[in-house]
């Protein structure tokens, strides 16, 4: 069986309707685009690029103009790690690949559970973020929950 080229990835690829281009499988376990070319596992969205200067990412476009209109929660499951349009990618310095990917979600006015961000309705988090009061009373309040349980359940 003949190895994959890099043309015949790209002839498979699916463009969505926000003009990301995709693969429908070969995703890696962080959901970034992966293939193999010549027995080497390789990133699309670097390959596509070239080569990476040293000190740099490459930055999803994509995904930063989504989470600032808040479309895209980022995090694991977000659908532009998979993207390798090169029009939708930058060389960008970490800090500014984080920023940029992470000024949407914190210019955001709700939380993910829909809490309205206020100074009230925020806190700092052990990270030194900010975090949403209400949520994080929840998850601490079920953390308890199953230190509780754990501790009856050893006595």
């Amino acid at each position: 069986m003949k190895s994959k080229t890099l043309e015949d990835y790209l002839s498979e690829k699916i463009v969505t309707e926000e003009g990301c281009w995709n693969l429908t499988a070969n995703l890696n376990h962080n959901g970034y685009t992966k293939v193999q070319i010549n027995k080497k596992q390789l990133l699309l969205h670097r390959l596509i690029m070239g080569e990476v200067p040293a000190g740099m990412d490459v930055d999803h476009v994509c995904h930063n103009e989504a989470a600032s209109n808040g479309t895209c929660k980022g995090g694991l499951t977000c659908k532009h790690r998979r993207c390798f349009n090169p029009e939708h990618l930058r060389f960008a310095t970490r800090s500014e690949n984080v920023v940029s990917g992470s000024v949407g979600y914190w210019s955001r006015v709700t939380c993910n559970n829909g809490h309205p961000r206020t100074q009230e309705n925020t806190i700092k988090s052990g990270a030194g973020g900010p975090t949403c009061k209400p949520c994080h009373r929840y998850q601490s309040m079920l953390a308890k929950r199953i230190w509780r349980k754990r501790k009856k359940d050893l006595a």
